[in-house]
This record gives C-alpha cells, sequence and structure tokens, in this order.
C-alpha cells in the first residue's frame, strides 16, 4: 500500500496539495479540490477560550475554589478568548471536497485518511498506557 502525506492547506486554498508516496518511492503530487466548512475547534465564532485557562477542563472544585465572581464572568463573556488556533479567525476551514474526486482518487485518499486516523489511535492508546 501506498505511504502518504498529510495535506497541508490555506483558508485561502480552493485545492490541498497531497503527496502520494508509491511502493517504489515515487511522489505523486495531487491538487485536491476543497469545499469551505464550519470550524470545528470555534464552532464558527473565530476565537475560542485560550487552552492554557481550560485545555484540562475546570473542575467544580476547582471553579468554586479559584474563580471569583468576576473571573466567572469573564470566561463566559469571552475575557479570556483568543484567535482560534485552527482558523485563524476566519472562522471557517478548507476541507478536500470528497465528492468532486475521481473515485481511484477518492479511495486512494480515504485510505490516506483512515490510516491517519489509525496512526493518532495507535498514539493515543500508547500514550494512556505510558509509552
Amino acid at each position: 500500500m501506498p505511504r502518504h502525506r498529510k495535506a497541508h492547506s490555506s483558508a485561502a486554498a480552493s485545492t490541498i496539495p497531497w503527496t502520494e508516496y508509491t511502493d517504489d518511492g515515487d511522489e505523486i503530487v495531487h491538487d485536491l479540490p476543497v469545499h469551505y466548512e464550519v470550524c470545528p475547534r470555534c464552532e464558527g465564532k473565530g476565537k475560542h477560550v485560550n487552552p492554557g485557562i481550560d485545555s484540562h477542563g475546570i473542575t467544580g472544585e476547582e471553579w468554586e475554589r479559584d474563580w471569583d465572581d468576576e473571573s466567572r464572568e469573564a470566561y463566559f463573556s469571552g475575557g479570556y478568548d483568543v484567535t482560534c488556533e485552527e482558523c485563524r479567525g476566519k472562522r471557517v476551514v478548507s476541507v478536500v471536497d470528497l465528492d468532486a474526486l475521481e473515485p481511484d482518487l477518492r479511495k486512494k485518499y480515504r485510505a490516506h485518511l483512515q490510516d491517519e486516523a489509525d496512526e493518532r489511535r495507535t498514539r493515543e492508546s500508547e500514550r494512556r498506557y505510558g509509552y
């Protein structure tokens, strides 16, 4: 099975270059068409709470112990928000338009996406078990 490299994109792109590596080690660059979807990180708001504030989650105990009324109000009113790290405030992200791909290329790209998902699951499992 060919090895694949992650696709790179920018919100202004109408295509995303994706490099496929063949079993022989050759590279084939495909310009994949994109469409835009609402950013999953900020849900289209262009900003989100600073990860340094709540990336680990805030327990009820922490909320009661460490947050006064003013801090809580700032949290809910956007006082700790930063520009979205995924869409850079654009509120949408470029996503490969699978429906616009030729069937063979669609199959290869879906295999690439599956490989990436499998790798993420493996890394997460290893992290949970301390590897």
